[in-house]
Parts: structure tokens; C-alpha cells; sequence
């Protein structure tokens, strides 16, 4: 859901400003809970600077490239082109070897990936390949890279210290800083005087439930079960997308997607047996 959410707020506030402020009530979000359940903030001197590579790079310039990327190419395209995050992260694991590889997750991974391209390539929707998109194709590859390799793949061994909690509220911290940086070197005005409410809705959306409940449900999931087979639960989000697009936004649902949604779950399965 949140790909459609935040590109309709990106109607009434810029990007950058939309993505600082989100990630930066997120962080006081998450640091608050972190603190009130485990009664400790603290961090060692010795990690401070992963961390920062970590949000740095795979919340700030994430969000930097991921939300420039939305807003400058077609929601098809982005959503096709964030499909390729498990591939990169796998290959990412296969150079570093952190973790094994069996053929079994990687023939999953593959079938998942092919029925994301049945899901999103709808009949009616298509992949938009033009000059005035190409930024906009590169950005969103390159968020897809800082978020597969950055935010998930480098922040495994941290979670052997932290909880997903704490990982991910210096996460945040430090990427709202990047974000900030960005915003006031991009952007004039932030024009929040005149937001609408459904824009503060939408901010709401992505600050408690995609930002604060869905990132530290992420790094859980990888402290539990590994870095490949949470990777391959991106591969859910065309899915729900297209019941979310479906039961509320009175989309159009083809046979096309069903199948392509069969195929994920039985890529999905294949993985998570490996």
C-alpha cells in the first residue's frame, strides 16, 4: 500500500521534505518504545560507524533515491524495478558468502521474481521505457541496491547485538539526518501551511505502520530466519497490492495476476524449504 499512499501525498509536499520528516518522527517513535520496553539506549563506540552506513545509506540515500525515483518515473516502473531488491541482495550474500546458498532457494527466488512480472505487468498497465523516465529507472534501481545491501544485508551481524528495535531506531536516526541534508540543499519551501488532511493522513500511514511497524518487523524477520529467505518476502508486496488495488481502489483484477500470484507463493515455499 505504500507505494500508492506516499505517491499521493507527493501531490501536495516535495519528496525529500516528505521523506525527512517521516523518518525523523519514526526515529522518536521507535527510540521511545526502545526505550521504555528494554530501558536502555546505548550503542557501542565500536559499531557507531556501521550503524551509520547502515542508516546512512540504507535509509537516507534510500529514501533519497527511492522517493526522486517515484516521483520522476511511472508507479509501474518502480514497482517492476523494485522486484530486482532479493536478486541483489542474493547475489550480495553470494560474494560475501554470509550465508548458504542452496539451489532450491535460488530456483525460489527465481520463480518469485517471475511471478511479481506476471502480477505487475498487467494487461492494461505495461512498463514505460522513455527518455523522460530513465532518471527516474536508474534512481529506483539504485535505492534497490542501498536498501538490499545497506539496510538488509550489512545490518545482519548488528542484530546478533541489537534488537530490531534498537537497529532500527538509530537506522532512522541517522538516515533522517542524510535526508535533511538533502532536503536543504534541494528544496526551498516545505509548504506544509496548505497539506490537506488526507496528505497528513498519509504521512501518518508512512510514519506508523510502512515506518515504524513495517522496518523493524524487517529486521526481525532477518534476525530470525536469515537475510535470503526474508528477502524473498518482498516478492509479497505486488500481491498485496493488487487485492489492496483490487478491494479498494476498484481496479481491475486479470488472470494474468492470479497465476503470477500463484507463482510467488510456490517460489516463496520453494525458498523457505531450502
Amino acid at each position: 500500500m505504500n507505494f500508492g499512499i506516499v505517491k499521493f501525498a507527493y501531490n501536495e509536499i516535495h519528496p525529500l521534505i516528505f521523506g525527512a520528516i517521516r523518518f525523523t518522527l519514526s526515529t522518536f517513535f521507535i527510540l521511545g518504545i526502545t526505550f521504555w520496553r528494554e530501558g536502555s539506549l546505548r550503542i557501542h563506540a565500536r559499531d557507531i560507524g556501521n550503524i551509520c552506513l547502515v542508516g546512512g545509506c540504507g535509509v537516507g540515500l534510500y529514501q533519497v533515491f527511492w522517493s526522486l525515483g517515484l516521483d520522476w518515473t511511472y508507479a509501474t516502473n518502480s514497482a517492476l524495478l523494485f522486484s530486482t531488491q532479493p536478486l541483489f541482495g542474493i547475489i550480495y550474500v553470494w560474494i560475501i558468502k554470509s550465508e548458504s546458498l542452496s539451489k532450491s532457494a535460488c530456483l525460489g527466488t527465481g520463480l518469485a521474481f517471475v511471478g511479481a512480472l506476471f502480477v505487475i505487468l498487467r494487461p492494461d498497465a505495461g512498463m514505460h521505457i522513455e527518455l523522460s523516465t530513465v532518471k527516474g529507472d536508474v534512481f529506483t534501481l539504485l535505492a534497490c541496491i542501498c536498501f538490499a545491501i545497506f539496510f538488509s544485508a550489512r545490518a545482519k551481524p548488528l542484530l546478533k547485538t541489537y534488537s530490531a528495535l534498537r537497529l532500527t531506531g538509530y537506522s532512522m536516526l541517522f538516515g533522517s539526518i542524510v535526508l535533511w541534508i538533502f532536503a536543504s540543499y534541494s528544496v526551498k519551501e516545505t509548504g506544509l501551511s496548505g497539506l490537506t488532511v488526507n496528505t497528513w493522513i498519509c504521512l501518518a500511514y508512512a510514519v506508523l505502520i510502512s515506518g515504524v511497524l513495517g522496518h523493524i518487523l524487517w529486521y526481525e524477520g532477518i534476525r530470525r530466519i536469515g537475510l535470503s529467505k526474508t528477502l524473498v518476502y518482498q516478492y509479497l508486496v505486488p500481491i498485496w497490492a493488487m487485492l489492496f488495488n483490487f478491494l479498494f481502489m476498484g481496479e481491475a483484477l486479470f488472470y494474468q495476476q492470479i497465476l503470477g500470484g500463484a507463482v510467488i507463493l510456490l517460489g516463496i515455499r520453494k525458498t523457505m524449504k531450502s
